[in-house]
């Protein structure tokens, strides 16, 4: 999921679905900063990663188990309290 202006291609293999919310915080970014460490990391891959790996849930909230968890978590915001909310509804 490269974005076009990073040389992505515009095809069935770099596409990925997404919720509004999580394409919008995302834009073109590949990576950001882990708010554990502050180290650069890539962004959670789900082409290449499992979600299990990566990310645990609980109680609504999407909590980060590794550097590229963390990070996508963060940069995608999956913890406001409206996301959290309307996880806990289904």
């Amino acid at each position: 999921m490269i974005a076009l202006k990073h040389r992505g291609q515009t095809s069935a293999e770099n596409l990925a679905y997404a919720c509004w919310r999580c394409n919008r915080f995302k834009g073109s970014d590949l990576g950001s900063f882990d708010p554990q460490t502050g180290d650069f990391s890539f962004l959670f891959n789900p082409r290449e990663q499992f979600w299990s790996e990566h990310f645990t849930p609980s109680q609504g909230k999407i909590t980060g188990r590794s550097q590229e968890g963390r990070t996508t978590a963060f940069l995608l915001k999956f913890n406001t309290e409206d996301r959290i909310q309307e996880r806990l509804r289904f």
